[in-house]
């Protein structure tokens, strides 16, 4: 669109419930792909038990809408997606540096670094963050896996999981694999996130 920074209100402006569950894991999955747009912010109005929608309250308040008021696991997960953001703000300047310079956007579709394969033109929800970084946002409600697909890199070149660490070659194709999304535990604070990895000898 020729705008490098772009970005949403995390959690929608208007509405959202902080108290329901459907809403926790909303905002969680919504937090997993904001870390990985150019601008990554927590923006909006909620409403709760006390709180109708459309009632500000006395001077515009509403309920609170810290990161604390998702949950003990909502708050967690999205603690852990804010340091992996800010310990990535080397490479996000790198990219808007880039941005500026060349017009390269920070976020594009697979086919723009892959443009030579036909598969990743078919893929539209999944997005390049930068040259490294691949983000397969979970967009299913209760999804508790996703497909995700990889595509081929180059002899000594592999997709690293970032969580998990495990690396996935693509040197003979692009592949198909199905990653667990889980919705409790230490497993909500993960997402399919992978890196563009040089294996070294």
């Amino acid at each position: 669109s020729g705008v490098p920074y772009w970005t949403t209100d995390i959690g929608g402006f208007a509405g959202g419930d902080t108290t329901s569950d459907d809403f926790r894991e909303l905002i969680v999955r919504w937090f997993q792909w904001g870390a990985f747009c150019p601008l990554f912010r927590l923006h909006g109005v909620r409403h709760g038990p006390t709180w109708p929608p459309g009632d500000a309250g006395v001077c515009g308040a509403t309920p609170s809408n810290e990161i604390w008021s998702f949950g003990d696991a909502g708050e967690t997960a999205i603690v852990r997606v804010m340091r992996m953001r800010e310990q990535l703000r080397p490479y996000v300047m790198e990219q808007f540096v880039n941005a500026a310079d060349s017009g390269t956007p920070v976020i594009r579709p697979l086919f723009y670094d892959f443009w030579e394969d036909a598969a990743s033109q078919r893929v539209d929800d999944q997005q390049m963050f930068g040259p490294d970084y691949l983000v397969a946002p979970v967009l299913t409600k209760g999804a508790t896996s996703r497909f995700v697909y990889l595509p081929p890199l180059p002899n000594g070149t592999v997709w690293r999981n970032v969580f998990t660490h495990v690396d996935t070659d693509t040197t003979a194709g692009g592949r198909n694999i199905s990653e667990p999304t889980p919705l409790t535990g230490e497993g909500l604070s993960t997402f399919p996130l992978y890196r563009r990895t040089t294996l070294t000898a």
